[in-house]
């Protein structure tokens, strides 16, 4: 099942209470994130559109779509870079991260690239 993110300034202060180190600035000038981080990631970002979630739930979600899709991880860290870069809310051309999500959505293997960068 697809579900919506989004990134306000609220998710982003949550997400930094979250962060071992409290910087989401940080956090977005690497291409590996911690496991830790991207489920407090995905949790935060999928919250806004619904208060009720819990993060083990969320844990729950990210597990099966590692499981069922190879590069899994690689891919919703991408994406997520990808969705706190669009919010213009860290920095940053919005345009490269509206360029990141669209490659992500045409190509299965941009993980490679991705990697490789």
């Amino acid at each position: 099942e697809e579900r919506e993110i989004k990134f306000t300034i609220q998710a982003l202060e949550e997400l930094e209470v979250l962060l071992p180190n409290r910087n989401v600035f940080e956090l977005m000038h690497r291409q590996e994130w911690a496991m830790n981080e991207i489920v407090s990631a995905m949790y935060c970002g999928l919250k806004v559109y619904d208060r009720k979630l819990t993060r083990e739930i969320v844990s729950q979600w990210i597990t099966s779509f590692v499981r069922d899709n190879e590069n899994g991880i690689q891919k919703l860290n991408a994406y997520l870079i990808a969705a706190i870069g669009v919010s213009g809310l860290v920095g940053g051309e919005k345009s490269a991260f509206e360029n990141l999500l669209r490659v992500l959505d045409k190509k299965d293997d941009f993980i490679e690239g991705f990697e490789g960068k």
